[in-house]
C-alpha cells in the first residue's frame, strides 16, 4: 500500500507515496467515506508530494469525484484539499475539483504546495 492515513477528531491526512494507481486511490477513498468517523470530520487532507508516478486515468478521476457527491450526503461540512506539486496530478485533481463544482458538492475544495500551507486552512 502506497499510502498513510492519520485519523484525528478533526479530520484524516492521507499520504501518497511511491507509485500510486487509480485504484489505490479510489480503495483508500471509499475506506475513508465508509468509515463511521468519516460523518464528523471537518477535512481530508490527500498528500501527494511523496509520490514518484501514478497511473490515474480521467475515468478514476472523474469516479472519485461521483464517490464524493455520495459521501457528501453524510458530510455536508467538509474541506477537501490536495497537496501537489506533480503537473499530471494536478491536472487529475482540477478534474476531480471541477466535477465536484459541476455536482454542486457543499464541500470546500483547494490545492496547497506544502503541508504547512493546508494545515493552516484547515485550521
Amino acid at each position: 500500500m502506497p499510502y498513510d492515513v492519520e485519523w484525528n477528531e478533526q479530520g484524516v491526512y492521507r499520504k501518497f507515496y511511491g507509485h500510486v494507481t487509480g485504484d489505490e486511490v479510489i480503495a483508500n477513498t471509499a475506506a475513508i467515506f465508509s468509515d463511521q468517523q468519516f460523518d464528523h470530520i471537518r477535512y481530508l487532507v490527500s498528500d501527494y508530494l511523496g509520490v514518484t508516478s501514478s497511473d490515474i486515468s480521467m475515468e478514476q478521476a472523474s469516479y472519485i469525484a461521483h464517490m464524493c457527491y455520495a459521501a457528501s450526503k453524510s458530510n455536508v461540512q467538509l474541506k477537501a484539499a490536495m497537496v501537489v506539486e506533480d503537473e499530471t496530478l494536478d491536472a487529475l485533481g482540477a478534474l476531480v475539483n471541477f466535477e465536484i463544482e459541476e455536482l454542486a458538492i457543499p464541500w470546500e475544495t483547494n490545492f496547497f504546495r506544502s503541508q504547512h500551507e493546508v494545515m493552516a486552512w484547515v485550521s
